[in-house]
């Protein structure tokens, strides 16, 4: 599409994939590579959009619906996205949206200045309510890489059963006081001049 939105929208789908449990499991076991766009895969992000369109639908917010039914257990397949007339009745009825609601607010307030090692994120804050809604505060904390571990100012963490075990994983493992920088107290610019004098003489 000329306007991007199939890019965009192939973006999502590895970013919402990489959170279902299917993936997370196998990349315990091996490394999983993201899907490449190649042109048959955005060619079929490009016929959702134009059916969407057709249906006044959004297609970022389809797409999600296709993951939140499912539980976020595996994606759906590329060749079902377009399988409407089981759908269709689920999507209407969705009423779940936080997460998406959450991810559309991130992008337009941090859009080109996000850091992960200072904001939230709506798409990290879903991925922590899920694990929430298993009881697993252990495996969000061992997904660190995914999670970017404890924040004091996400709603799942400050409440969290493994917060204060959490927040000194994540401490012990940054080079810089990523705590005061989450909350506000130290600036990107000094938080980077901490990194560089702590890899420059070895404490890291």
């Amino acid at each position: 599409m000329g306007d991007g939105r199939a890019q965009q929208l192939f973006e999502d789908y590895n970013q919402w994939r990489d959170h279902t449990n299917h993936v997370q499991q196998m990349r315990q076991r091996h490394p999983m590579q993201r899907l490449k766009a190649k042109p048959d895969r955005l060619q079929i992000f490009e016929q959702l959009i134009t059916w969407c369109d057709g249906q006044g639908i959004p297609p970022r917010l389809w797409l999600y619906s296709l993951f939140q039914t499912r539980r976020w257990l595996f994606a759906p397949p590329l060749k079902h996205l377009l399988s409407t007339k089981n759908h269709l009745p689920r999507y209407k009825e969705l009423s779940n949206t936080q997460a998406y609601q959450d991810i559309l607010r991130t992008e337009r307030k941090v859009e080109v200045t996000y850091d992960p090692n200072r904001d939230t994120s709506g798409t990290t804050e879903a991925l922590k309510r899920r694990y929430l809604a298993r009881g697993d505060a252990a495996g969000c904390m061992a997904a660190v890489d995914a999670t970017l571990g404890y924040h004091p100012k996400s709603d799942v963490c400050v409440p969290c059963a493994c917060a204060v075990a959490c927040e000194k994983k994540l401490v012990a493992s940054a080079p810089f006081d990523i705590m005061a920088l989450r909350r506000g107290e130290l600036a990107s610019t000094e938080a980077k001049k901490q990194a560089q004098f702590a890899y420059a003489y070895g404490s890291r």
